[in-house]
């Protein structure tokens, strides 16, 4: 009987290198405070109010903790990263863990749900962008985890007029604004953001 011989192409997806997905501190993270297990230094709110969270944590005790709050007609919490220089014309890889410590009260519609955005800009002390802040492709989550910490996670390609960025994960209640029955609390922890492989072919043979 003749051997049947089977010859597949598989496409294995790598956001980051592999030394950024081991320990987020640990050679080639370029994220401040990314395990948050001493304090929130190097991260900034749009909209909420932050704390360090003391008590929740995705692999040791130490979070990135954000009250919602009311901002148009839905709630919102919105952080940012301090500057990250970059280098134009490259793929990042970028991931942060999120937990709904507190969820709203009220669900009635989507409930909360997370993305990653970015923003680009030409210097590396970001201080002229490059345009709007964009969503990191692939990033969104729905529903957010109330026992456990979620992974948001994606890639990011920088122009050729990138030399700084800033990382803006956000969570956002679509069904109301009212901060008793809407509000909601988050915890941000693990933020790995590096020089990253979006995909990598391999071939392997059956026979």
């Amino acid at each position: 009987m003749r051997a049947l011989k089977l010859t597949f192409t598989v496409a294995a997806v790598l956001l980051v290198v592999p030394p950024v997905l081991a320990d987020c501190s640990g050679a080639g993270s370029l994220a401040p405070s990314c395990n948050f297990t001493s304090g929130i230094t190097g991260w900034n709110v749009t909209t909420g109010l932050i704390s360090h969270n003391t008590t929740e944590g995705h692999t040791a005790v130490g979070s990135l903790q954000c009250i919602g709050l009311g901002a148009g007609a839905w709630i919102w919490c919105t952080v940012y990263s301090d500057c990250i220089p970059v280098s134009p014309n490259t793929a990042y890889g970028i991931g942060i863990r999120v937990k709904l410590t507190t969820p709203p009260v009220v669900v009635t519609y989507y409930g909360p749900f997370g993305e990653i955005r970015w923003q680009e800009f030409v210097e590396n002390t970001c201080a002229t962008s490059t345009g709007s802040p964009q969503v990191v492709s692939g990033s969104s989550i729905n529903p957010i985890s109330s026992v456990s910490f979620d992974l948001m996670e994606g890639t990011i390609n920088t122009s050729v007029l990138g030399n700084g960025v800033t990382l803006q994960p956000r969570v956002l209640n679509q069904d109301g604004n009212d901060i008793n029955n809407n509000g909601f609390i988050v915890a941000f922890d693990d933020v790995f953001f590096g020089v990253g492989l979006p995909v990598e072919l391999q071939s392997f043979e059956i026979e």
